[in-house]
């Protein structure tokens, strides 16, 4: 029997094949269990919902996380530690700017001046605060003003504000343009922020006022997890019930522990109903005076309240919630916790593992949207100071590109032999270098750290060098040179 062909030679199906087909693809349709919606998990399903990134984060809805999470933040001990503890690890003492043009008497004089202003202006200070605001508020905002009264040259000065600032100060509908005070183009570049001039729930919350800020002069510093999301939310949002379930759980064990505390015994009776007992009041109170024996009366027993709180899952209940709380900032048990009794050392540093990624990569983010804008600011400020910055006009235009930034370490030394015999294998192996290790571990420059470590031995840079190096690698050191001067100085001493 022939088969018909189309016109590219391929056999058309029957109506019957095609009928059967139909019918198998009606039959084969994929099942999911998590699409299922039955009985069971109706209620926990119930508030999931098909909004997009701006709707979901509106301003009421985030305006509620904001203040929940700031209240448990001030009255939560665990929650402010592990924040404070984020803050401290990520930031540190501050992002120290390298630059590294050709020109290196430029360099160090960019160098030493911003890290002066740095100093006066709380730099480190301002972005510890930026790095909590965004835990508790969702994101961080921050616009240059001048501050006429800093001793610096640049007198560019870093304001903080609070989310709620940045508000459209009359009601307005979120679309693509507009997200709650912040205008974008077409693009989804951000435009103009639009800033209250004062607080909502400030003191003068009564006056008004607003101010268009460029986008170029504000800083916006929040954590996209959704496609088109404009503003940010808590990062606890998800821990927030968790800190509250146990926060009353401690309290109920503590009121346990009170009330079986405040009574030392209570008098019962056993007798059947109908058998006479001595009459007492119900109400009555009696003393018991230490080392003695009372007499009861007749028909009456004593007996005292035991002390079954905590039990002995509390303490496991308030671990595992705790590690699951912190989670949400990638934070160890351990070390939101700040108890590392029940680890071993390798165990302690596995579990910081993850952590430690996560630092280096908040760090990273923290670089290209908070610390490359103010240093931007702050040199084009600089460039306009006539015969402030050395070198020529050539080298000066590589400074915004020609720069990197140095950190504390996110993971502090622990057995500093350890770490000394390895950065000591890296140099061997030529997988270090020198100056990474020391930019990467102690955040010093090399050149600084050689001049004074040569100051220190009273020789030049270069041959401090050569120590180090016959010290790595085993070479023979060049003799130093002796002048004249210092011979006649030894012959004398003879």
């Amino acid at each position: 029997m022939g088969v018909l062909l189309d016109q590219y030679e391929r056999p058309i199906p029957s109506t019957a094949t095609v009928k059967r087909k139909a019918t198998l693809d009606a039959v084969l349709k994929a099942r999911f269990d998590a699409a299922v919606t039955n009985a069971e998990n109706a209620k926990h399903w119930a508030m999931a919902d098909s909004l997009d990134a701006n709707s979901a984060a509106s301003p009421l809805v985030r305006q509620t996380l904001r203040n929940r999470a700031r209240y448990e933040f001030n009255n939560n001990s665990f929650l402010k530690g592990i924040v404070l503890t984020l803050a401290n690890l990520l930031i540190g003492r501050g992002p120290r700017l390298r630059v590294l043009t050709e020109n290196k008497e430029l360099n160090y004089f960019v160098e030493a001046e911003f890290a002066k202003w740095a100093k006066k202006i709380d730099l480190a200070g301002k972005l510890r605060a930026m790095r909590i605001a965004r835990v508790n508020d969702g994101e961080a905002f921050a616009h240059q003003i001048t501050n006429p009264r800093l001793s610096t040259r640049v007198q560019l000065d870093i304001c903080l504000t609070e989310a709620e600032q940045f508000s459209h100060p009359y009601s307005k509908a979120v679309d693509e343009d507009h997200v709650d005070g912040i205008e974008f183009d077409k693009y989804g570049n951000p435009v103009n922020y639009i800033r209250l001039r004062y607080h909502p729930g400030g003191l003068s919350s009564l006056k008004s006022g607003h101010d268009t800020l460029s986008a170029s002069d504000v800083i916006h510093w929040f954590r996209v997890e959704r496609p088109g999301q404009r503003r940010g939310i808590p990062e606890t949002t998800p821990a927030l019930p968790l800190f509250s379930q146990v926060r009353r759980w401690e309290l109920a064990v503590v009121a346990a522990a009170e009330t079986a505390a405040d009574f030392a015994a209570v008098m019962y009776t056993d007798l059947p109903p109908g058998e006479e007992a001595v009459e007492i009041n119900p109400d009555a109170a009696m003393e018991i005076e230490r080392r003695t024996m009372p007499v009861l009366p007749y028909g009456w027993k004593m007996s005292q309240f035991k002390a079954e709180q905590p039990g002995t899952t509390f303490k496991e209940f308030q671990g595992c919630m705790w590690g699951e709380a912190a989670r949400c900032i990638l934070m160890p048990y351990n070390v939101a916790a700040g108890n590392s009794s029940g680890f071993n050392f390798a165990s302690g540093r596995l579990d910081s593992h993850g952590f430690t990624v996560f630092l280096e990569i908040e760090r990273d983010d923290c670089e290209r949207r908070v610390a490359d804008p103010i240093y931007e600011w702050w040199l084009d400020e600089a460039l306009l100071i006539p015969g402030y910055l050395p070198g020529t006009e050539d080298e000066k235009s590589q400074l915004l590109d020609a720069h990197s930034w140095g950190w504390d370490s996110a993971q502090p030394t622990i057995d500093q032999a350890k770490q000394a015999n390895a950065n000591l294998t890296r140099l061997k192996t030529g997988t270090a270098s020198r100056e990474s290790i020391l930019r990467q571990d102690f955040n010093v420059d090399i050149d600084d750290h050689d001049k004074r470590a040569a100051e220190d031995f009273g020789v030049d840079v270069p041959t401090y060098r050569k120590m180090v190096a016959s010290a790595v690698f085993g070479l023979p050191a060049e003799p130093v040179e002796v002048t004249e001067d210092e011979e006649e100085e030894e012959e004398v001493d003879v």
